[in-house]
């Protein structure tokens, strides 16, 4: 008896040990020294390379390198999902210009602008109107923001950048607004350089998230000597304009070309770097440029993932079964005035050590199915919250008739679209509400309440609140939000069941504004 005990103990440790080993060789080789989403274990999870540029005249540009860059990683996570299979298929590639002239945060320029800058000098082209106001520009964020609305994105072959209008420095066709959508923004994930302890720190998530979503968006510094036959001192370390590093760190957080992460190699060697390692960058200029149409910037860039950089990943979502409509606080993600560096705005009562809740109410204009909620994130591992409400009670100023609730953990920061573990019926004319509560944690470096605040007054009827919580008093200090923030809203969304009555009440105006563009024109400027 004895023996055969002795015999399991002895199986049991040799079993755990060979566990063990096992998980510690796994975690050991999580990250591997090198990786290319164009070759992983046999299967392509990144899209061929797009041009906003006409071959052979870089200069001859439309300025929506963020548009390519963020669509890059909305289509790598498309194949990285498998919602499509073939990175050369139709269904796989969408249109940055349509993206980049209704985006709405722009000031498109169709005119061809002759003006000559740069040494030796080149036309402006379409990247600055004849005011010398900026065109095309944006950011990752400003596509986040328009995907949060729900609309979708449109097909390349719908809306091809027009490269021969912009040859014969025609006026060039805008795109119509309105044609077929697809797919959805199930998160923005945002990740901070100022938010890890290290480059190396940051550098692994940049990786985790590489492998896990597929290509993220990010920005680097390029200026006029980095293109072919423009004067200056240059930061390219080859003639292939393939190996990039920048060494001023005076020039860090200037950013001005949008450019998408595609892996990275641990070993690369870049001449003049202050050692091996770098990241395999897809651009946006054709596959006549670089190593046809891929760079690799060195890991020591002064200016690439350092100070306030960030970098996005776009998780991609079929779309079905839910409505493109949706109950939404706001009609977009960021306050005004907007730049291209903005970041989300927050409030909340983290400062007193106390929970933070946020509310907003909304009236079901059909008979509904509430799916799911969109909210924004400012921290990394937040603890939510989302209590569902079937009623406000005036006399308590408060919610009242609880019809869902459950907690959910967000490990990355960022917009998120969450699925409630059930549908929640809503009545036609029913007032209902939408609680987020964000838990205190000592480690949040910002306050979790995101808002949106207009220039001008809403016309909306919506109205949010806030509120602070502890584990001995409960909910307490219910306060409209307006009444602290002139014009602001707390951002709020609910999401209903695709084939709903109603589907929401979506808004849906934007505004043209002068803004940081993040075009080659900017590359002729230097310090």
């Amino acid at each position: 008896m004895f023996l055969k005990s002795s015999k399991i103990q002895i199986l049991v440790i040799v079993t755990l040990l060979l566990i063990s080993t096992t998980v510690n060789a796994i975690e050991s080789h999580e990250i591997p020294s090198s990786y290319d989403l164009r070759d992983v274990q046999g299967h392509c999870y990144i899209t061929p390379v797009k041009s906003q540029i006409v071959p052979g005249q870089w200069w001859n540009c439309v300025g929506i390198c963020w548009a390519c860059a963020s669509l890059a990683s909305f289509e790598s996570s498309l194949l990285k999902q498998g919602i499509v299979k073939d990175p050369n298929s139709i269904e796989a590639n969408l249109s940055p210009w349509h993206l980049g002239c209704h985006i709405g945060y722009n000031h498109p320029n169709y005119e061809f602008n002759d003006t000559l800058v740069g040494d030796p000098q080149v036309p402006i082209s379409y990247q600055l109107d004849n005011t010398m106001q900026y065109g095309y520009g944006g950011s990752p964020l400003f596509t986040v923001d328009y995907l949060s609305t729900g609309r979708g994105l449109v097909l390349e072959t719908q809306a091809p950048v027009p490269i021969e209008q912009m040859r014969a420095r025609e006026t060039l066709d805008r795109p119509e607004k309105n044609l077929p959508r697809h797919y959805m923004l199930r998160a923005g994930l945002v990740y901070e350089r100022q938010d890890y302890g290290s480059d190396g720190e940051y550098r692994n998530a940049i990786k985790e998230a590489l492998m896990e979503h597929g290509a993220l968006s990010s920005m680097m510094y390029l200026c006029a000597p980095d293109f072919p036959g423009q004067n200056g001192h240059s930061y390219w370390r080859d003639d292939n304009y393939t190996d990039y590093y920048c060494d001023d760190p005076e020039l860090m957080d200037n950013v001005v070309h949008a450019v998408t992460i595609a892996g990275w190699d641990d070993q690369r060697e870049i001449s003049g770097a202050l050692g091996p390692g770098a990241w395999l960058i897809k651009d946006s200029m054709g596959t006549d440029f670089h190593d046809e149409g891929y760079l690799w910037i060195s890991y020591h860039d002064t200016v690439f993932l350092k100070g306030h950089s960030y970098a996005v990943s776009f998780i991609a979502d079929s779309g079905k079964g839910y409505s493109r409509q949706r109950y939404s606080t706001n009609s977009r993600t960021l306050s005004e005035p907007v730049a291209g560096e903005s970041m989300y705005e927050s409030d909340g009562y983290s400062a007193l050590g106390r929970d933070s809740w946020c509310f907003a109410r909304f009236i079901a204009s059909g008979d509904d199915h509430l799916k799911a909620v969109g909210l924004i994130t400012v921290n990394n591992e937040e603890e939510v919250t989302i209590n569902i409400f079937g009623a406000w009670d005036e006399a308590e100023n408060k919610p009242c008739g609880l019809l869902h609730r459950e907690e959910i953990v967000l490990e990355e920061k960022g917009y998120h679209v969450i699925d409630l573990n059930r549908l929640v019926k809503l009545d036609i004319g029913q007032e209902f509400v939408i609680a987020l509560g964000f838990r205190y944690s000592s480690r949040a470096t910002r306050e979790p309440l995101v808002y949106v605040t207009d220039a001008e007054p809403s016309s909306s009827d919506i109205r949010t609140y806030w509120a602070s919580a502890d584990g001995d008093t409960g909910l307490s200090g219910w306060k409209e939000y307006s009444e602290e923030r002139e014009n602001a809203l707390l951002y709020i969304q609910g999401i209903t069941l695709e084939g709903s009555s109603s589907g929401g009440c979506s808004i849906e105006a934007f505004h043209p504004r002068l803004l940081l563009c993040l075009v080659p024109l900017m590359w002729l400027r230097r310090k």
